[in-house]
């Protein structure tokens, strides 16, 4: 099964070093492509600011085999990165394409599951997170191993047929729709379009809106194959109820030592430091929370 792999990663080096080092202790990754896309940078950024990330990203890249790195200069939103990536992705027809964040890792065992899943199941998105269903939350229904009009984006496997109707929709702008607007993460509204035009990190609230008008399966797996450890500020919010306004989400307090925990010494060991600083539970950003179950192998 040939399956290529996608990276979207914002202006996080070290994040993103942390990403692929995990990504290529993955068994069997040597037969995939890995496509990353950079994402670019806003006006108001300082001025020399995307030109040192940019080149401390190529640092960290060059340090896998990467076949493709893609540096944009622009914050052009889903439309102008997440599309692109997938497209680019998809030129040389593999049967799948999975798809990471440059805050996700993998356990060792993921492409062994997803070729089994992929087998025993048919599913539009191939996950790798196990999901509580709740009220409210992303899954809205579960029917046996399947989260119905629900989606998951720390980390998914599709096939090029089913992103290509994604890709449909998402030109189409259906994700306009009210189809989300009680969920309590991301509104829906022109709160939650106008920053998903701008955030190319917002394709979970677009694809997640997608995937509720369409009753899209979500194929849940048995245990948990990623692990969401970013911490970011700026775009976080929550979704008030009560005032039907979107609300920011503040950062932690503990989130500089987390990083400061996890970034320090030969970056060869900042993947174990990840796992160590999340074993011992010492200091977790509540925005990036592992699963519980998470257990790195």
């Amino acid at each position: 099964m040939k399956i290529n792999v996608v990276v979207l990663a914002s202006y996080r080096p070290e994040y993103l070093y942390v990403a692929l080092d995990s990504l290529f202790r993955v068994r069997g990754i040597d037969e995939c492509k890995v496509f990353l896309w950079a994402d670019g940078f806003k006006a108001t950024d300082p001025v020399g600011f995307g030109q040192t990330i940019r080149s401390r990203t190529l640092v960290a890249a060059s340090d896998f085999p990467v076949y493709s790195v893609v540096l944009d200069k622009e914050r052009r939103g889903i439309l102008g990165s997440y599309i692109p990536l997938m497209d680019l992705a998809s030129k040389d027809e593999p049967d799948y394409v999975l798809y990471l964040q440059d805050d996700i890792i993998l356990r060792t065992d993921t492409l062994e599951y997803l070729e089994t899943a992929v087998r025993k199941y048919n599913s539009f998105f191939y996950g790798l997170l196990e999901i509580d269903i709740k009220p409210g939350e992303l899954v809205v229904e579960k029917k046996d191993r399947y989260g119905v009009g629900g989606f998951n984006s720390w980390g998914y496997l599709i096939s090029p047929a089913s992103y290509r109707f994604l890709r449909s929709q998402l030109l189409a702008k259906t994700y306009l729709g009210d189809a989300w607007k009680g969920n309590r993460y991301w509104p829906s509204g022109a709160d939650l379009i106008d920053r998903t035009e701008q955030l190319s990190r917002m394709d979970d609230a677009a694809l997640g809106s997608i995937s509720a008008q369409h009753n899209l399966a979500y194929l849940v797996p048995d245990r948990n194959y990623s692990a969401h450890f970013g911490a970011r500020g700026g775009v976080a919010c929550l979704w008030d109820g009560d005032t039907k306004k979107v609300l920011p989400m503040p950062m932690p307090d503990c989130v500089g030592n987390f990083e400061a925990e996890i970034f320090h010494g030969d970056k060869s060991a900042w993947l174990d430091n990840l796992i160590k600083v999340y074993s011992q539970r010492v200091c977790i950003p509540e925005l990036r929370v592992f699963p519980k179950s998470f257990d790195y192998a």
